[in-house]
Parts: structure tokens; C-alpha cells; sequence
């Protein structure tokens, strides 16, 4: 196949896109990084006049980055300020990240970020082991020199960040995998795993640059590339499994290390098992 397919722009980033869409979801999220170092969340440049679908994905996007953090309030009437736009399109975008499970609304305190616990972290990658190994055979299959090409150029890009640009390392990284998995031309399994994603970044970010996760996940992303271009797909599940678990471990190391009660943070773990293609 050797294309990139085309993804919901409500969810995860888009690969094949009109001439005529002025912001692709690259732009939109790379818009809401570079907004933050200049100390304003979201870059005003491309809010005026957006849908409920785009106000949302620029959201989505600044919760990932970690311009909103966990736990954080929103207020409508400041993001309609920001948006340019009336209530009726941020309810409508608010609506669908809560349905999300990324925005947590009370009657009586409003609506936040959702902080997730060690359960349902637990839970979401419980489901990444099931799903993330269950890509490798298509990613193979549909593998071409240019997609090759394409991902050394993103791991060229998250190993220069480096831990110089922790920022700038995160979003490559998050790039890397939605890519990745873009591939394999899956679009429900995708949309289920990038919302996932979605939730765990502020979370993974923790995990590598508080516990010195980077090494092990820049060599585990090397180890990807070299099952890619060996053909061999049972390889690429196996290390995908393992980064899955590796980030898990090192994210439940990371919150015990900071967290005020030592037990308030409690970790079942992960089953450690083969996944068989």
C-alpha cells in the first residue's frame, strides 16, 4: 500500500489532507506548543471561527502537550475569549471531550481536566497491551521505503531533542507513535488506541523525564525500526509489548517517587505475556 491513511481530524493527526485545508492537525498541534512558550495556551492565530470539532482537537492537543495539566479548571468564559466564538460551539467541543473521558464535568465545580488515578492508568494500559501488538502485522504489511524514511526522520528529530528540549522530545514522540500505527490502516482500532494516547500523555511525560526513561525508549524505538525493515512482524509486537510495559513500570516508579502519601499509589501490574500474530 506505501500511504499514510487518512484519520478523523477529531482524533489523532491526519495524513492525507485537502490543498485546500489551511490547518492540518500537525499545525494544530504544533500551533499549541509553540503558543505555550509564549505564555498564551492556545495560539489565537488559528481559533477565529473554528467548528466544535476543531476547538476540541486544539484542546485535545494542549492537554497533551500539558498547557492544561491534570485536575486543572477550565472556564468557559475564558475559552470563549480565546476561541472568539459562542458558548453553543465550546459546549458542543466540551461535550465531546468529556464523552472522551480527557474533560471531567461537575454541576457544582464545573469542568477539568480529568486527573486519572492509578486504576484507571492501570486499566489504560491494559488495553494498550492488548492493542498496540495487534498493529505490527499490518504496519509491516503496508510498509514502505518512503514510511521508512518518514519515521527515521522522526526518531532523528526525538533523539536531537534529546534532554535538552524535554517539550519538543514529547511531541515527537507522540508523533512517532500515532504515525506508526497510522500504517497499519486500522482507522477503529486507531481512533481507540490515539484516544488512549491522548489521556496518558501528560502522564507519560512524567515517566520519561523523571525517572530517565528516554535511553530505554529511544533504543525501543530503534529496536521497532529494525524489525520494520527485517519484515518481521512478531519481533515488532514483542518490542512494542515491551515499551508498553516499560513505560507502565517506569510511570508507576515515577508517581510512587512523587507522590505526598507513598500509599496512595498502588500498582496491580501488567500480565507479561507473548502476543502471538
Amino acid at each position: 500500500m506505501g500511504t499514510l491513511p487518512k484519520q478523523d481530524p477529531a482524533h489523532g493527526f491526519g495524513f492525507e489532507r485537502s490543498p485546500d485545508d489551511k490547518h492540518t492537525d500537525h499545525d494544530r498541534y504544533e500551533a499549541s506548543c509553540i503558543s505555550k512558550s509564549m505564555h498564551s495556551p492556545l495560539a489565537r492565530s488559528i481559533t477565529s471561527g473554528m467548528s466544535p470539532d476543531e476547538i476540541a482537537h486544539v484542546i485535545r492537543n494542549a492537554i497533551a502537550n500539558g498547557t492544561y495539566e491534570p485536575g486543572q479548571r477550565l472556564s468557559q468564559v475564558e475559552l470563549a475569549q480565546r476561541f472568539s466564538v459562542s458558548r453553543i460551539p465550546l459546549r458542543e467541543a466540551l461535550r465531546t471531550l468529556v464523552a472522551e473521558g480527557l474533560l471531567e464535568h461537575d454541576k457544582q465545580k464545573g469542568t477539568s481536566v480529568t486527573a486519572l488515578d492509578p486504576g484507571r492508568i492501570n486499566e489504560i494500559y491494559a488495553l494498550r497491551t492488548l492493542i498496540e501488538p495487534s498493529f505490527a502485522s499490518e504496519v509491516v504489511r503496508n510498509m514502505s521505503p518512503a514510511l521508512i524514511e518518514l519515521l527515521e526522520s522522526r526518531l532523528a528529530a526525538i533523539e536531537a531533542a534529546g534532554e535538552n528540549d524535554p517539550d519538543l522530545w514529547s511531541q515527537e514522540n507522540f508523533k512517532f507513535h500515532l504515525e506508526l500505527y497510522a500504517i497499519a490502516d486500522l482507522p477503529i482500532r486507531y481512533e481507540v488506541l490515539s484516544r488512549l494516547y491522548y489521556l496518558l500523555e501528560p502522564f507519560s511525560r512524567m515517566y520519561v523525564h523523571n525517572s530517565g526513561g528516554r535511553p530505554r525508549a529511544e533504543s525501543e524505538h530503534r529496536q521497532m525500526i529494525s524489525a520494520i525493515r527485517d519484515g518481521n512482524a512478531q519481533a515488532l509486537a514483542d518490542v512494542i509489548l515491551l515499551h508498553v510495559q516499560g513505560g507502565y513500570e517506569g510511570l508507576a516508579e515515577s508517581m510512587a517517587a512523587t507522590s505526598r502519601d507513598s500509599e496512595a499509589v498502588t500498582w496491580p501490574g501488567l500480565p507479561r505475556s507473548r502476543f502471538g500474530i
